[in-house]
Parts: C-alpha cells; structure tokens; sequence
C-alpha cells in the first residue's frame, strides 16, 4: 500500500522503533525528590520508552509485535510506548496493542501510551477491560509511569 500525501508518495507498509531510556527527572522536581526518598525508584533509574513511527498495519504487526516482545524482554520497570509518529493502527496491531498492556500488567510493569489523535480514537473505542493510559507528551507518561511504579 502508498500513501500520497503533501510530501509526496510513500510506501505505508513500514514501521520504524527505537528503544531509549529515560532518566528519572532531576531532584529539583519536589515530586522526583518524595519518590526517590520513598522507593527503590531512586535518583539514577530510568524508565524505557519506546518510539513507534510509520503504520502498523498487516504487513508490519509482526514488526511491531516483536518491538515489544524486545520491551518486556529486558525487564523495565515502566514503559512509555511513543507512538505519536505512528500514522496508522490496524485491527491487528490495537489487539497486539491490547496484549502487550495486559502482559505488562501481570508482570506489574506500568505502561503508558503517547499517541496523535489519529491514534487515540481507535485505542479509545476499543472495549477491553485493559485500561490503556493514554497522554499527550513523553514527559506526561513518564510522570505517569513513575508514579504507578512507586505506588506498586
């Protein structure tokens, strides 16, 4: 499939992923100070994003499945899964989406999911008892996984 858009034709049927890993914010922040006071998230630990773009559709959710096989595979302690590049989400990839969200709730792992609004409604729409905890920026979920961490 191709896509034309204003910056031209492009193949759709490509999804690109990046693994990176964020420090907790600096002590300057009273929240970061209470929470590496009060748990082994201290000062020096990070939480994994991992950064989507292109589509996730039928010819690249295998790509995608195993992007996030590799997340959980290297035991983080929170996820943030940017995926505020990606331009399309199929059926396929909001259920792998889905499996992914409930995995990491049974190993206790926090997700959180940053997305565009292309992304958002259908992640939204889906009916699954899995809540999926959408934001706006890296920085929005990663205060949202570091919480959810600390508390668990």
């Amino acid at each position: 499939m191709i896509v034309i858009d204003r910056d031209g034709v492009r193949p759709m049927n490509q999804l690109d992923t990046q693994i990176s890993y964020h420090p907790l914010p600096e002590a300057r922040n009273p929240l970061a100070q209470r929470y590496s006071t009060e748990s082994s998230m201290g000062v020096g630990r990070s939480f994994c994003v991992q950064q989507l773009s292109g589509a996730i559709d039928m010819q690249t959710t295998a790509d995608f499945a195993a992007a996030l096989d590799r997340v959980l595979g290297r035991a983080p302690e929170a996820v943030v899964l940017d995926m505020s590049q990606v331009e399309f989400v199929s059926a396929s990839g909001l259920g792998i989406l889905v499996n992914f969200c409930d995995e990491a709730a049974r190993l206790s792992v926090p997700v959180a999911v940053v997305c565009s609004r292309a992304i958002d409604r259908p992640v939204r729409a889906c009916p699954v008892d899995i809540p999926i905890d959408i934001h706006g920026s890296v920085e929005s979920a990663g205060w949202a996984v570091i919480t959810s961490a600390v508390s668990h």
